[in-house]
This record gives C-alpha cells, structure tokens and sequence, in this order.
C-alpha cells in the first residue's frame, strides 16, 4: 500500500507540474477582451480638471486565480471601497461588482474597437429589477497604456439618474 501511496504523490506532483507549466500557453489563448482587461493591472490614480495628478489611488487592478481573474479595488481603504472581479465563462468575460449600494450587479464586457470596454448590466443580487437603483452600463476607455477614462451610469426607475466620470493615469 506504501507503494501505491507513493505512485498516486508522483502522478499527482506530475499534473500539477504540467497544470503549471501550461498556464502561459493558456494566457497566450485568452479572449482579446480579458488580455484588454489585464492590461490595466496596476494603481491608477485620478487627473483633476486642470490636469493635475491627485495622489489617492482610486482604482487598483490585481491578477488572481493563476492569472485567470482579475480583482479591481475602487476607492480602496475609503468608506466607498468597492470590489470587481472579472472572470471568463466561455469566450465571454463576466464581472461581478461588489457595490456600496448594497447590491452585487453582473455585466459582461465587450470590446469595442481595440481600446474601449463596454459592460452591459445582466442583473445581480439584490436587484429584483430594473427598477431598482444600481450601476446600470459601465465604460473603460484606454487612452495609452497609462491614461483611461472610465464612466458609469446609474439607473434608477428604468431611468439613468447618475453619472460617474473618472479620468485615471497609472500611479508612477
């Protein structure tokens, strides 16, 4: 029995081993929307009217799940900190929006063009309708690798009642 334990280790060191070794391979072949997406990780801070850099990190995207996911914190270490976690199911890359609302949306982000995402509300938890309040649409566009402008908007009644603009440059 010693024995059969000790083969079971080994083919069990082995596909982990070739599990490992083949995620580079697997990120070769991600959906262009989530290598899009994986471009932002990093800390982007946000530039004021007048051009000048704050120092607030407003916006940080971090790899997770063996590069697989995507965790963005927004507003971190504020009363407003909010989490999104962006996933693939399929060829589509759903995100899961953790917000101060109280409520937990879902979209789907498409790519349009090379350098913009567009994120379609697909319903949520603790959303029984359109009708409640929730972050209906959601924007990211890329400027450069170090410059995106994001929006989102608001519904509330089947209506868009805010908007939230956010200009961001990658913290240095």
């Amino acid at each position: 029995m010693e024995k059969g334990m000790i083969r079971v280790g080994w083919i069990a060191l082995a596909l982990m081993e070739v599990a490992f070794l083949t995620l580079p391979f697997r990120s070769a072949i991600l959906p262009p929307t989530l290598k899009v997406i994986k471009s932002l990780v990093g800390e982007w801070v946000e530039v004021g009217p007048h051009g000048k850099v704050g120092s607030n990190i407003v916006s940080s995207y971090s790899l997770t799940s063996g590069g697989t996911a995507i965790r963005e914190v927004i507003f971190p270490g504020s009363d407003h900190e909010m989490i999104t976690m962006y996933s693939l199911e399929g060829d589509d890359v759903l995100l899961t929006h953790f917000c101060i609302l109280g409520n937990t949306p879902k979209y789907r982000a498409k790519l349009q063009g090379d350098n913009r995402l567009v994120y379609e509300c697909l319903g949520g938890a603790n959303i029984s309708s359109e009708n409640e309040k929730h972050m209906h649409w959601g924007s990211v566009k890329i400027v450069d690798p170090d410059h995106i402008q994001t929006e989102w908007l608001q519904f509330e009644n089947g209506k868009e009642t805010h908007k939230v603009s956010l200009n961001l440059v990658r913290k240095e």
